[in-house]
């Protein structure tokens, strides 16, 4: 009786974990990670210098996956000269964490 039961519980185990089960992704997972990109709007002048304040946004995909989580991606102002400034967006999906 025993050996009967075990069969049982990984059979159903079996069918649980296969790919084509209801509740598991219709795709397996993502091997590449979220594509971030900063979207500057500004007034540019001359030497990739801004003469206006200058808005950062960013634009986060990832084409083969849903973005599971964003760091730092939200909208930043900036109204002075910032020489050095570092802006940084962070995403994560199925695949690798990208920043």
């Amino acid at each position: 009786m025993r050996q009967y039961a075990a069969l049982l519980v990984l059979g159903v185990g079996a069918l649980l974990l296969a790919p084509w089960a209801p509740g598991a992704p219709d795709v397996p997972g993502d091997p590449t990670p979220p594509v971030v990109t900063p979207v500057i709007v500004g007034t540019l002048g001359s030497n990739g210098w801004y003469t206006s304040n200058v808005t950062v946004n960013w634009k986060v995909e990832d084409p083969e996956s849903l973005i599971l989580s964003s760091t730092g991606c939200g909208a930043t102002t900036l109204t002075t000269d910032t020489a050095g400034t570092k802006l940084t967006c962070t995403a994560t999906s199925d695949g690798v964490r990208r920043p």
